[in-house]
């Protein structure tokens, strides 16, 4: 199926592509007032949503374990969630260009609670409900993360992991807007992969034992997927082969009406 989401995703894309400018909008001039995130994409998930059968719901909490037991937060609102009947198919997290930074999916050591912005702990809290089966929440088949990272030089926009993570020196932001794709792409899967082969620990409902568990054994229940738009293509990176460059999928994405020089 998840395939069929990545070839239903580009489809919609393209149905859509004078409202994006034929890919413009991926760029800063999207951010402002929300043009892409607001206005644009909600069409393309509900195009998606449509062409698979699926229900789509937006803005969906998905309660976290309890915090005296997890620390994982309260809850994640998830941006889109498709259904196949009652039953969740997918978790779609949607981070525009200024969101597709690495500290979303990793933290420096000696990080307060409160500034930790790695969004890898929902998807830990999520497992941990359905591994404590005192916990009903549900759990979908995916969890895919969307990435808006063009493969082009584009203009200047804020580089969270320089100004409030200081992940990066300043002067690296020069490097992040020469090619987006290649600055993070790289980076965000990496630590991701890393974050799967950690081993995480799981309270079984009714004990008061620990035990420990990589989250690599997951992937056949809710796989991590990232698909990352390039502005030209679609590539897909699956968490059940630890986001391997190789085996990754690309498909392009065909800007219907675009005048080619």
């Amino acid at each position: 199926m998840i395939y069929e989401f990545l070839a239903g995703l580009k489809t919609s894309m393209e149905q859509h592509s004078r409202e994006l400018k034929h890919g413009a909008l991926f760029h800063p001039e999207g951010l402002k007032g929300k043009k892409f995130t607001g206005d644009i994409f909600p069409k393309i998930a509900s195009n998606l949503a449509d062409g698979m059968r699926l229900r789509l719901e937006k803005e969906v909490s998905n309660p976290m374990p309890p915090p005296d037991v997890y620390e994982c937060g309260n809850r994640q609102i998830v941006d889109y969630v498709l259904r196949k009947g009652r039953k969740a198919e997918f978790f779609l997290e949607l981070e525009s260009l200024d969101r597709a930074q690495l500290y979303l999916f990793w933290e420096h050591k000696g990080i307060s609670e409160e500034d930790n912005g790695n969004k890898l702990w929902y998807y830990y809290g999520t497992l941990a409900n359905h591994h404590d089966l005192g916990w009903k929440e549900e759990i979908p088949r995916y969890f895919v993360w969307l990435l808006i990272l063009p493969e082009h030089k584009v203009g200047s926009y804020p580089i969270w992991d320089v100004s409030d993570y200081e992940l990066f020196h300043p002067s690296v932001k020069k490097l992040i807007y020469e090619n987006p794709f290649k600055f993070y792409d790289p980076l965000i899967k990496t630590a991701a992969s890393k974050f799967l082969r950690q081993k995480h620990e799981f309270r079984p409902f009714g004990t008061k034992r620990w035990i420990t568990k990589r989250l690599t054994e997951f992937q056949d229940v809710c796989e991590l997927v990232f698909i990352t738009c390039t502005g030209d293509r679609l590539v897909m990176s699956r968490g059940k082969d630890l986001f391997s460059q190789p085996k990754e999928i690309s498909l392009p994405i065909d800007w219907m009406g675009k005048i080619r020089r």
